[in-house]
């Protein structure tokens, strides 16, 4: 596959003429196919997300088109996700996107992103997170602790006994 050659594609609403998602591709038709099937095939995993739900209230796939907004070459992906991520904030102030994600995230911004979620995480969880538990070695540790608990010189030194049957 050739990786040199890429395309801004939107996908229009054949009668409204509303743009409502904006995505970059090197492989046309391939990605054309990917969201046809998520569209019409019950059984593919992107079948029940919003932008396909909406495709098939609003006429069904063949009411959409797929409109090449730029192509050519690309020195890499870098630059394909910048071209698309320049349409989007042109389409962004008012349009029914359902774009979810940026295509390019500073790496800052996605750090602190991770960040957030993260904490939330650990906010809905935390007493999930901090159980403690009893170890057989004799040490109470929490939940999450086991794997760095197991290589303690405490957890390693312990012999777990063994009963000798008194009747054979």
């Amino acid at each position: 596959m050739d990786n040199t050659y890429g395309w801004v594609y939107q996908i229009i609403n054949s009668d409204t003429k509303e743009v409502i998602y904006i995505g970059s591709t090197t492989c046309i038709q391939s990605r054309l196919a990917t969201h046809k099937n998520a569209t019409n095939c019950s059984r593919s995993p992107r079948y029940n997300k919003p932008m396909y739900q909406h495709i098939r209230a609003n006429g069904g796939f063949y009411n959409y088109r797929m409109a090449v907004h730029w192509q050519g070459n690309i020195e890499s992906r870098r630059e394909l996700y910048q071209r698309e991520q320049d349409l989007i904030n042109e389409f962004n102030n008012g349009a029914l996107l359902f774009n979810k994600r940026d295509a390019i995230v500073d790496p800052v911004k996605q750090a602190q992103n991770a960040r957030e979620r993260s904490l939330k995480y650990y906010h809905n969880n935390r007493d999930r997170i901090n159980r403690h538990v009893q170890c057989p070695c004799g040490a109470f540790i929490t939940y999450n602790g086991r794997t760095m608990h197991s290589r303690t010189q405490k957890h390693l030194a312990f012999e777990p006994c063994t009963l000798i049957p008194l009747f054979e």
